[in-house]
């Protein structure tokens, strides 16, 4: 269960840097000043919102497709329960005071405002499409790594490490939009992220005994340029060049730089702890009962199975 929630907590701080860009072009239009209370209340109904509930069906999802077909609608069903039973506001009132310590009345003021460019309202609104197609690059690269290290504890035959990855690797083509989510993904430190993330574990498997072979066959089904296009696709597939274009330029600003460092720095940590906590009150409970009826259906079906072979009428 934890190491589910470690695998989404990571796919869901890779997407929430949505809110890591800015506008410093004010419409024209003279609006009321809002407090530092207002903007953060704005932000977490509005946008962090949609980040959040994305992050809980990106949960179900997972369990969903990690499960036997057969019981798949099942789980869903219980999960699909507990998470409409789930009160946002809740949630929202342990955040709220975490943005509150750390941003001051400006960084706040101009997430805001981002998000009511015309620009900022496209990227609002392809936000869940956005996060969805990395949900997806995140798990195909979940479940070829599951698949190596299921084939790792099984002590599957030794492969030969002599695989030419080139027989299997794409090519990609860096057209104008895919160059643009590449340079907001250099600007607010994803791009570098992303590609850790790729190395890191590859180190990891090839440093194990043997691991050589477990690492080449990584490499052969999933390369670092297949691993990277799929996180920048999300947003080159999505958004229109002139989003990009003005998501680049807000996400190179000073204000922008500011809010990534106390974000990374600050709000992450304990934002993390508080998405782990509520994701566990809401899906833990539905995940115990569907593993307690489960097991009553087996033991059921086990009873009955020896009954059909003695014949015995369920042992009266």
């Amino acid at each position: 269960m934890r190491l589910i929630f470690k695998v989404l907590l990571l796919v869901f701080f890779v997407s929430v840097f949505q809110g890591t860009v800015f506008s410093q072009e004010q419409p024209d239009t003279v609006k009321t000043a809002l407090t530092k209370k207002q903007y953060i209340r704005k932000y977490m109904n509005e946008i962090a919102k949609i980040q959040i509930d994305y992050f809980f069906k990106s949960f179900m999802k997972t369990m969903v497709k990690s499960t036997p077909e057969f019981r798949g609608s099942e789980i869903h069903t219980y999960f699909n329960d507990a998470l409409s039973s789930f009160n946002y506001d809740e949630i929202s009132e342990e955040l709220y005071p975490i943005y509150d310590k750390y941003l001051d009345y400006e960084t706040i003021k101009t997430v805001v405002d981002f998000y009511e460019t015309p620009s900022g309202m496209k990227l609002n609104k392809a936000n869940p499409k956005i996060f969805d197609d990395i949900f997806d690059a995140s798990a195909k690269w979940s479940n070829i790594l599951m698949t190596e290290i299921q084939k790792s504890v099984r002590n599957a035959p030794k492969i030969s490490s002599n695989i030419d990855n080139s027989k299997t690797a794409k090519k990609y083509t860096l057209t104008p939009k895919r160059k643009l989510a590449e340079e907001m993904f250099k600007s607010d430190g994803r791009y570098e992220t992303i590609l850790a993330m790729y190395d890191n574990t590859l180190y990891d498997f090839g440093s194990r005994k043997g691991g050589e072979d477990v690492a080449d066959r990584i490499k052969a089904k999933m390369s670092r340029e297949d691993f990277l296009y799929g996180f920048l696709d999300a947003y080159a597939n999505n958004l229109d060049e002139q989003t990009l274009s003005d998501f680049v330029k807000f996400s190179q600003s000073p204000e922008s730089q500011k809010f990534i460092k106390i974000y990374n720095e600050k709000i992450k940590p304990e934002e993390t702890l508080v998405a782990q906590k509520y994701g566990e009150k809401i899906f833990k409970p539905a995940l115990e009962k569907f593993m307690e009826n489960m097991q009553k259906r087996a033991i059921r079906n086990g009873t009955n199975n020896k009954c059909n072979q003695c014949n015995c009428n369920g042992g009266n």
